[in-house]
Formats: C-alpha cells, structure tokens, sequence
C-alpha cells in the first residue's frame, strides 16, 4: 500500500497542473474571444471609414457639377467647349461615386446615392443641350447658354442623398432638420454650446 503522504503530493501536484492547464485554456478562449470580437469592430471601423469617403466624394462631385452649371449659365465664356468638358467630368464622376456607394451602402443610402446620379446626369445633359458655341476654322471661339437649366431636382437628391448618409455614417438627425452647430442646449442645469 502506497505511502498516504506521497498519495496527497501525487493529488496535490496533479491538482495542481489540471488546475493551471485549467487557467490556461480559460485564458487563451479569453483572448481568442477578445482578439475575434476586435477584428469584427475593426471590420465595421473600416466599412465605416470607407462609406463615409464614397459618400463625401459623390457630395463633392455633385456639388462641383452643379457649381460649374451655375457659372456656365452667368454668361459668354471664350472657354466655353472647356466648360462644357468639365461639367460632363463631374457628372461622370457623380455616376461613379454613387455606385461606389451603391455597391456599400445600405438601402436607403444606395438608392439615395443612384437617384443623385440621375439627377446629376440629367442636370448635365440639359445644360450641355442648352450652350451654343461658335467656331470659326475648328477653333471655338467661345459659347454661351441660352437659358440656365433648372437645378432644383439635383439640389433635392443631394440633400436627401447627405441626410441617408448622415444618418448611417454618423448616426445623425433623423429628421430633415440639419442641426445648428452653434446650438445651445442644458445639461445638468448648465448650459453648454454644441459642436458638431
């Protein structure tokens, strides 16, 4: 019959090593969990860094388009068939960004961002049909709109597409209402000034 004391060294020490091969595993599935859920919110943090830049270059470029219409529209330019080329560029670009977006974004933004770029095209083309130039020899001596095409449709859709897009990027208001950065608001019985 074995040695009662040599019995609990063998118990103890075999208690022991379970017990710490235990703290181990318990450990390692710890950080195995930890590390898992961290590349998920890097994932996310990363779809949002990407939405959030598609979603700025199709406001850029639609808000390019429709400044370069405007100054078209004011009146005769010697550069015109320039001008011509650089509103047909923003509208392309509008087109691109947005599908950028489409193929990102959820729903509401996608199609938010597909119906700006309609928009946009339409905007462009109205205003390409609307100039007339005149060449003398193949050389454009300049052009001129005969009327300024009505923007308000394209001012509509970029609204309505940064609004989608606040709203999932930023977890914005969710109201039509955009809020004023300079705001007052109370909390906690004293007043603070907002920043956007």
């Amino acid at each position: 019959m074995p040695d009662p004391s040599v019995v609990t060294t063998v118990i103890s020490t075999v208690g022991t090593l379970l017990g710490a091969l235990g703290g181990v595993a318990l450990t390692q599935g710890t950080s195995a969990r930890r590390e898992r859920r961290q590349a998920e919110r890097d994932r996310r943090d990363r779809r949002c860094d990407e939405l959030q830049r598609a979603c700025a270059n199709l406001s850029e470029s639609a808000a390019q388009l429709k400044m370069t219409i405007e100054i078209a529209a004011q009146r005769h330019w010697r550069d015109m068939d320039v001008r011509l080329g650089a509103v047909q560029e923003h509208a392309t670009a509008t087109g691109l960004h947005a599908a950028q977006v489409s193929l990102t974004a959820p729903e509401e933004v996608a199609s938010a961002a597909l119906a700006l770029a309609e928009s946009a095209g339409r905007s462009a083309a109205t205003a390409v049909k609307s100039i007339d130039l005149a060449f003398q020899d193949d050389i454009c001596l300049g052009g001129q709109m005969r009327s300024a095409p009505d923007l308000r449709d394209l001012d509509a859709r970029l609204a309505a597409f940064q609004l989608a897009a606040r709203r999932e990027v930023t977890g914005g208001p969710e109201t039509g209402n955009t809020p004023d950065p300079g705001a007052e608001r109370r909390r906690g019985g004293e007043v603070t000034r907002r920043v956007e």
